[in-house]
């Protein structure tokens, strides 16, 4: 057998030293390259789960906006009837009067009960009731009394309820399509 001498030894462990640094270096970045993408790939999904989560609970809270100002409008046009019909029937109000005090009191009405409408809302929930209040016949406020006496009232009067397209008994009158418009109450 032959000895080896010390050079030799040395050599060899050199070898062996380097190749098994080399393929550690190599699978330690293997590894290393392998969690990054991992990394890479959990983050993307990650955030796609946030994303996902975000556009959902944006369609929940536009949903639930426009569920309350659903809810807000029917309180609205619910308080508008109220305020509306008494105004409607009130002969000593111009149009004009008779609009801004109807979205004054409906705006009242809705602080009260904590909703906030812009103006242009309640006016168009005010005419909304206006309009239901028309077509449920009581467009009360054109009476044609019919007792044989113009000018004196009397304990007897028949009132009689007419509808915007309903000419009859009403002469040469026009029908005003402004539901606020003032309108000359006679007895016939």
């Amino acid at each position: 057998m032959n000895y080896l001498d010390l050079d030799t030894i040395k050599t060899i462990v050199w070898i062996v030293l380097a190749v098994v640094g080399s393929t550690y270096t190599y699978i330690y970045r293997k590894v290393a390259i392998h969690r990054h993408k991992q990394d890479e790939i959990n983050n993307a999904k990650n955030d796609k789960l946030a994303q996902e989560r975000a556009n959902k609970q944006a369609e929940l809270d536009e949903q639930k906006a426009r569920d309350d100002f659903d809810n807000n409008m029917n309180t609205a046009l619910e308080v508008a009837k109220n305020k509306v019909v008494p105004l409607a029937v009130n002969d000593t109000l111009g149009n004009a009067d008779k609009r801004k005090l109807a979205v004054q009191r409906i705006n009242t009405g809705l602080n009260k009960l904590g909703i906030d409408l812009p103006e242009p809302v309640i006016s168009e929930a005010s005419e909304r009731a206006y309009q239901w209040y028309k077509a449920s016949g009581g467009d009360i406020h054109k009476l044609n009394t019919s007792d044989g006496n113009n000018n004196q009232p009397s304990d007897k009067q028949t009132v009689k309820v007419e509808m915007p397209n309903n000419q009859e008994n009403n002469g040469n009158q026009s029908q005003p399509n402004n539901p606020y418009e003032k309108r000359d109450v006679t007895n016939e």
